[in-house]
This record gives structure tokens, sequence and C-alpha cells, in this order.
């Protein structure tokens, strides 16, 4: 009730997904004001790379690796209790369930918290990413590991259903087993990267942003003039927004140079 009374007045509702849409319509926005916006991937970083058996011994098999937060709303659990033998497991992340997965499953190979370069490399070595979360409404796991040409299995829940929509990048399906197998068998590196590059870069989704923006309408719901004022405020909300953004970048660049230092 909240949030439909505060976006009542909005022209324009920018959710990331299908599923978020839906959603939203469901609880009683009007769906005329609702436009998608989703998210890029930094294809600069994220890309296809020779695999490094040292740092990433396929063990028992090929590779299946979760990355993030390890934690129980996000469905670790899910994925390490399968029993998935000719297959290796591998853990990026850290997070309040580690220990506790580490006693209960001693088998999985646990590499903690990467950033960066590091978190790249660890994408292109997996054969599948498994995104085992039912709660996420947008997983960027899914789309920095399609990026790097590694196709990724999840529940059939929206997270995943949004994102991996043809067997050549991933699968859902309601046993996240047969989604990993699925995965394996059917992923395809160069779809992977197609799919991305043609649905989440930075400037699909910049595109998008611009594409959702409406006329700022003045009395008696006419569009205003384009006034020096008017001009003034426009100028200002995208000097703003270059600002948040590079605030945001330059804010990471340091968070990583100081994990690597």
């Amino acid at each position: 009730m909240y949030l439909r009374n505060f976006h009542s007045k909005s022209s324009s509702v920018m959710p990331p997904t299908d599923s978020t849409r839906n959603m939203l319509i469901e609880n009683g926005f009007d769906p005329n004001t609702i436009h998608l916006w989703g998210y890029g991937v930094d294809l600069e970083l994220y890309y296809p790379r020779n695999p490094d058996t040292t740092k990433y011994p396929k063990i028992d098999g090929p590779i299946l690796m979760y990355v993030g937060r390890v934690s129980v709303e996000k469905g670790i659990n899910d994925f390490l209790e399968l029993s998935l033998p000719g297959f290796t497991k591998y853990v990026v992340g850290d997070g309040p369930e580690l220990p506790s997965l580490q006693y209960r499953y001693p088998d999985t190979i646990y590499l903690g918290k990467l950033f960066g370069n590091d978190l790249a490399i660890a994408y292109s070595n997996a054969d599948v990413i498994v995104f085992p979360s039912k709660s996420d409404t947008w997983g960027n796991t899914i789309t920095e590991a399609m990026a790097s040409g590694t196709p990724v299995a999840g529940f059939r829940a929206p997270g995943s259903l949004d994102l991996i929509t043809k067997n050549s990048v991933g699968s859902v399906n309601d046993s996240l087993e047969i989604a990993i197998k699925e995965a394996y068998a059917h992923g395809d590196s160069k779809e992977c990267v197609r799919h991305i590059t043609t649905h989440y870069t930075w400037d699909v989704a910049t595109q998008q942003f611009l594409d959702n923006l409406v006329p700022i309408r003045c009395h008696n719901n006419v569009p205003c003039e384009q006034t020096p004022h008017t001009k003034f405020y426009q100028k200002l909300f995208f000097l703003m927004l270059i600002g948040a953004l590079l605030k945001r970048y330059f804010k990471k660049r340091r968070k990583l140079t100081s994990k690597s230092i």
C-alpha cells in the first residue's frame, strides 16, 4: 500500500525485470506507467578467459561454482547437499554460514571472497555457475557469469527466470539437480556472451532509461515549454546522475585497490 501510494504520481516506474513488473501490477500499480530498466555488465572485466587448471583443478570432474554471500537466504544449502558424482563443487564468497558449510561439506573447495580480476577468472574457470537463490529479483552473478562465457543453473524463480531465457545460456528447473545437468549439457560459451552483449550492456541499460523518460508536464497535463528554467533543471538532473555514477565507480575502484594491497 505504501509503495503504491508513494509512486502513484509517477509517470514512469522502472523495475529491472518482467517478474518484478508483474508483481507491481498484482499489487495495484498502473501497468501503463511501468517500464523495464535492466542492469549492465562490465564487459572490460568479464569475458571468456583460458582455463587455469592449476588454480582451479577439476578434482572429480567439471566445476560447479557458487558465487555470492554464504548465507541461508541465498539457498547455498540446496546446492551443496546435492549428490553430484562426476562434478567438483566450488564456493566463492563469505558469510555467516561458511564455517558450518566447511564442516558439513568438506569435499567442497572454498575460495573465500574474490574481487575484480580474480573474480572474473573464477567465473571463466567454472563449467556451470549455480544460482540457487529463490528470493533475488536480479542476479548480478548470472549476468557476470554469462559475460564470462559460463552457463548458469537455477531454480524456477524470478531472479533466474528473467535472465536465463534459453537452453544455450543455462537452465531453470524446480529441481536444481536437473537444471545443473541441463546447463552443463546444453550451455554454449559463445551464446552466453552473445546473450549479454545483446541485452545487458550498460549502453542498452542507458538507452532503456532514456526511452522511459517522459516530458515534464505543467498545468492541465500539458507538456511544459522548454524555457531556460526547465533546461537548467534538466541539466542539473543529468549532472547529479553522472556525479552519482562516478562516485560509485571510484568507490568501487578504491575498494578493489585496498583489497589488492
